[in-house]
C-alpha cells in the first residue's frame, strides 16, 4: 500500500509547474458544510419478514407434512399468528458535517463525519429500521464517511476569477485516505473505502477519467476501536474500479466502468458470502444516458464475471454422502471434505436498469422504470435442495446501493425485506409521475409510483409447512408483489424540507412461498423527516 502512495504522489506532483503559487489566505484555508436530518416512521405489518421470527418449516422433507398433520391434529401446535403481525413508530436524528482546510494551493484535507443515526423510541433494531435487509446495521453513533489528503491542480482563487482567469482545461486530483466510492446508480458498488482515488478531467476530449485502487470497504457494522470505521468486514481485499464518462454531446451521455475485487484471505468473510470462502469477481458495465427534448432514456447494464472457492466440506453433494451412513465412503468422504481442500465455482452473470422519462410539461413528467438480475432469488432453493449460492448466473455485488422502490427492493430506513440494491433474482418494472406545483410562493413535488416486483425464476418449493402445504392448494408462482409509493416534498426555503412518504406492499405468492407465510399480505411504511441545510 505504502509503495503505489509514493508512486502516485510522486508522479503527480512531478507534474505540478515549478512556478511559485499564489500563497493561500487566511478566509480560504477553512469551510465546512453539512445537514441535519431528522424523522418519523411508522410501520406496520401482517406477515413476516426475513429478518423477523416466521413460522417457517423444513422444505422439501417429511417433516413439513408431520408439522402440518401435527397442527390439524391439536390446534395448539399450529404457530402463532400474532408472531407475524407488528406495529410500531419510531424516531431519529442524524448530523452530518463536512470540513476542509486548505493547506496549500494544490493541497487540502477533507473531512466528514456523521453523527447518528441516532434511534428513539425502539427496542428491537435488527427486525426494521436502518440496515434491515441491508448492510448496515445501524448502531454506529459516531462514523467517519471520509477522511482524506487531497492534491490537485492549482486552481485560480477568487481575485484571479474576477480578473477573468478560467480554470485550466486540464484538472487532476489525488485523494488518499478513506472517501466515498460509488459506480453509476450504485448497482454494483456504493460505500466508503480506504485507499486511494485519482480523477482527471480533460475539457479539450470532453472525458472524465476516475481510478480507484481500495483495500478496505466500510460496512459500518462492525467498529471494534469506536472511530466509526468497520475493522473486519471486506477487510484485507483488493478492489480496483476505473471509469470514463464522455460528455461532449447533451444527448448522448455514455459512462464506461469496470471493477475488479480480490479475496484471497481464507480467514475472513464478507456479510453475503460462506465463511473463508475466497473469490476473484470482475464486473463490466455500460451506462447510456440518451436526451431528446423532453424525452430521456437510461439504458444500463452490467455483467458479472469471476470464480469464488469454498471448503469441500460446503460442498452439497459431498455433505449429504458424508452424512450418509449407507454410503461405504462414508468415513473418506468425511474426511477428505475437510479444510483445507476447496472447490472452484464459476460466475456468469448479469443485471441491468432501464428508465424512460417524458416531460409532458414544466410542472408534470412520467418516469417508465424498471431493474433486474439474474439467479435465483436469496431464499429460494435449487431443485435438489441445494443452495443457489453455488448457481453460475448467481449474480453478485461489491457492496451496492441501488434503490428502485421504499419497501421490496431499498433502503428507506424502515423496512426491507430484499437487501438495498441486490437484484439478484428479482424483475422489478414501475410507472412514476413527478408534479411540481406552488402553493404561496413555496415549491412543492408530488409523486406518485407503482411496481411489480417477480423473481426471475419461479420458486423450486413443492410444499412447505404453513403456505402450500401438503395438498398444494397454494403454488408458488414468479410473483412476489407489488407496491405503491406515494410522497410529498415541500421546500419551505432554500436550506430547509420537509418530505412526506408512504409505501404499501401487498405480497404475492412468489413471496409468501419463500417464507412460508401462513398469514398477511401487506407491508405498510409511513415516514416524515426534516432536513435543514448549512
Amino acid at each position: 500500500m505504502l509503495r503505489w502512495q509514493a508512486t502516485f504522489l510522486f508522479a503527480f506532483l512531478l507534474a505540478q509547474p515549478l512556478l511559485a503559487q499564489t500563497p493561500v489566505t487566511e478566509d480560504q484555508r477553512f469551510n465546512f458544510s453539512g445537514s441535519i436530518f431528522s424523522r418519523a416512521i411508522f410501520l406496520a405489518r401482517d406477515l413476516p419478514l426475513p429478518s423477523a421470527p416466521t413460522t417457517s418449516g423444513t422444505r422439501r422433507s417429511e417433516q413439513g407434512y408431520a408439522e402440518y398433520y401435527a397442527c390439524q391434529i391439536n390446534p395448539g401446535n399450529c404457530p402463532d399468528p400474532s408472531r407475524e403481525k407488528e406495529q410500531q413508530d419510531f424516531y431519529s436524528i442524524r448530523l452530518r458535517v463536512d470540513a476542509s482546510y486548505r493547506l496549500s494551493p494544490i493541497a487540502d484535507v477533507l473531512y466528514g463525519l456523521e453523527i447518528g443515526e441516532i434511534v428513539f423510541g425502539r427496542d428491537e433494531r435488527d427486525r426494521s429500521g436502518p440496515g434491515t435487509g441491508g448492510q448496515g446495521s445501524g448502531r454506529t453513533n459516531i462514523e467517519t464517511r471520509q477522511l482524506m489528503l487531497l492534491f490537485h491542480t492549482a486552481r485560480p482563487d477568487s481575485s484571479q476569477i474576477a480578473a477573468g482567469q478560467a480554470p485550466p482545461s486540464f484538472r487532476a486530483a489525488l485523494r488518499i485516505g478513506v472517501f466515498p466510492v460509488s459506480s453509476p446508480e450504485g448497482l454494483v458498488l456504493a460505500a466508503s473505502g480506504a485507499g486511494i482515488r485519482f480523477d482527471l478531467e480533460a475539457d479539450d476530449i470532453d472525458s472524465k477519467f476516475r481510478g480507484i485502487y481500495i483495500r478496505s470497504i466500510d460496512n459500518a457494522q462492525i467498529d471494534s476501536d469506536s472511530n466509526g470505521f468497520s475493522d473486519e468486514n471486506f477487510s484485507n481485499i483488493n478492489l480496483g474500479f476505473v471509469q470514463w464518462e464522455w460528455s461532449r454531446y447533451r444527448a448522448f451521455n455514455p459512462i464506461l466502468y469496470g471493477l475488479y475485487r480480490q479475496d484471497d484471505d481464507p480467514s475472513t468473510a464478507d456479510l453475503t458470502d460462506t465463511v473463508r470462502e475466497t473469490s476473484r469477481v470482475y464486473w463490466g458495465g455500460l451506462y447510456l444516458k440518451f436526451t431528446f427534448g423532453p424525452v430521456g432514456l437510461i439504458l444500463h447494464g452490467v455483467g458479472n464475471w469471476g470464480r469464488f472457492h469454498r471448503p469441500l466440506s460446503s460442498d452439497p453433494d459431498l455433505a449429504a454422502a458424508a452424512a450418509d451412513a449407507t454410503d461405504p465412503l462414508q468415513g473418506f468422504i468425511t474426511e477428505a471434505v475437510k479444510p483445507p481442500l476447496r472447490r472452484q465455482y464459476r460466475i456468469n452473470a448479469g443485471a441491468g436498469q432501464v428508465e424512460l422519462s417524458y416531460k409532458i410539461s414544466d410542472d408534470l413528467e412520467l418516469f417508465l422504470r424498471g431493474a433486474g438480475g439474474s439467479g435465483r432469488i436469496p431464499g429460494d432453493t435449487e431443485p435438489d435442495g441445494s443452495s443457489v449460492e453455488f448457481r453460475p448466473d448467481q449474480f453478485r455485488v461489491a457492496n451496492s446501493g441501488f434503490q428502485i422502490t421504499e419497501i421490496a427492493v431499498g433502503s428507506s430506513g424502515g423496512y426491507g425485506f430484499l437487501p438495498g440494491g441486490r437484484l439478484t433474482g428479482i424483475v422489478a418494472t414501475g410507472l412514476v409521475a413527478k408534479y411540481n406545483f406552488s402553493i404561496f410562493a413555496r415549491a412543492f413535488v408530488f409523486e406518485l409510483g407503482f411496481f411489480n416486483i417477480d423473481a426471475y425464476r419461479t420458486p423450486t418449493i413443492d410444499y412447505n409447512t404453513s403456505y402450500t402445504r401438503t395438498f398444494n392448494q397454494n403454488h408458488p408462482t414468479n410473483y412476489l408483489g407489488s407496491e405503491w409509493n406515494t410522497g410529498l416534498t415541500w421546500d419551505v426555503y432554500a436550506d430547509l424540507t420537509l418530505d412526506l412518504r408512504g409505501a404499501w406492499f401487498d405480497a404475492g405468492s412468489g413471496y409468501k412461498t419463500l417464507l412460508d407465510s401462513r398469514y398477511g399480505d401487506d407491508i405498510y411504511e409511513g415516514q416524515f423527516s426534516i432536513t435543514h441545510k448549512f
